[in-house]
């Protein structure tokens, strides 16, 4: 189901902030992140926010993040 203005679904849209990691930018500011996910920056924080409290991001430097996929085994998400 889409809650979204886009009509993309909450799933589509955390798959397009994990997927904006890969191993040439494993770390990227919020903004960045939000660019190449294609989100409005309320919706990268809101959503970044969640999944850093789940394990999923890592805060890294000040205003930065990095993902933790690539650690855990779960690079298959990068690229797509």
């Amino acid at each position: 189901m889409a809650n979204s203005r886009s009509g993309d679904s909450v799933i589509s849209r955390v798959v397009r902030l994990m997927s904006a990691f890969d191993r040439d930018l494993p770390t990227m500011t919020l903004s960045g992140l939000a660019r190449r996910a294609r989100l409005p920056l309320t919706t990268a924080h809101r959503l970044v926010g969640d999944l850093v409290l789940h394990g999923l991001i890592e805060r890294r430097d000040p205003g930065c993040f990095g993902g933790c996929c690539f650690r855990n085994g779960y690079s298959s998400l990068a690229g797509r």
